[in-house]
């Protein structure tokens, strides 16, 4: 189960690292704000981590549903004014989301509604492109250009989250992918970039991604660590 003092634990080793961290809270959740006095639990939250150094974000949701986007507008609103330093941080589908999942007609509905509604910091999304059986999704270039475009007309960053790790259908990335993947993304202008993922829970049973099990450097240590490299020296 959820401990505050693993959280706090995790956000000491990565001040020791000289490394910013993004909380995720079991008690962040997107219908919060449907709860009596759920403002008071977002300033707790709040409490429980603000003067920690290595705090950079906290965790609002993981791809919402456009009905979801009235709650969240109110919960990314009362952590930016708790905690105006912090990013309020929330991760949008991509294209191939089906048109249930995105609780609109269209991908680029889905979008503006989400900048309209929750006037987000960041428009990050995750798109996951490289099939196992050698094949490419064919939307991966039109989810960068909505989400650049978007972006653009909301004035906030573009993110992308991109593939490091073999699951479900998807391939075991190359280091030639792994740079495909990155360097298609700068090519449309993404100011962020994550990992999917850093590090698979041990629960999983499954391949090891940037780093193995046991948190010890994978096969996409380098690679990764030369592509991050090579990032900063490219831009902001």
């Amino acid at each position: 189960g959820y401990r505050l003092n693993d959280s706090r634990k995790m956000l000491n080793l990565c001040q020791e690292l000289n490394l910013k961290a993004m909380v995720i809270d079991p008690r962040i959740a997107w219908n919060l704000p449907e709860r009596t006095g759920w403002e008071d639990t977002v300033a707790q939250i709040v409490r429980d981590y603000e003067g920690h150094p290595a705090l950079d974000a906290f965790f609002l949701q993981d791809e919402p549903g456009t009905s979801q986007f009235a709650n969240l507008a109110k919960l990314s609103a009362a952590f930016r004014r708790l905690s105006p330093r912090r990013l309020a941080y929330i991760n949008l589908f991509p294209t191939y989301a089906s048109q249930q999942q995105l609780g609109a007609y269209t991908y680029r509905e889905h979008l503006e509604r989400f900048l309209t509604t929750v006037k987000p910091q960041v428009l990050s999304y995750d798109h996951y492109a490289l099939l196992k059986d050698g094949s490419l999704r064919q939307d991966y270039f039109e989810n960068l250009e909505l989400i650049r475009h978007a972006s653009q007309r909301a004035g906030v960053p573009p993110w992308n989250i991109i593939l490091s790790w073999q699951h479900l259908g998807y391939v075991d990335p190359s280091p030639e992918q792994m740079r495909w993947q990155v360097y298609t993304s700068l090519a449309y202008g993404m100011k962020g970039l994550a990992y999917f993922v850093y590090w698979a829970p041990k629960e999983w049973k499954s391949a090891p991604a940037i780093v193995d099990a046991e948190g010890k450097p994978a096969r996409l240590y380098p690679v990764v660590r030369q592509l991050n490299g090579e990032i900063k020296s490219l831009g902001k």
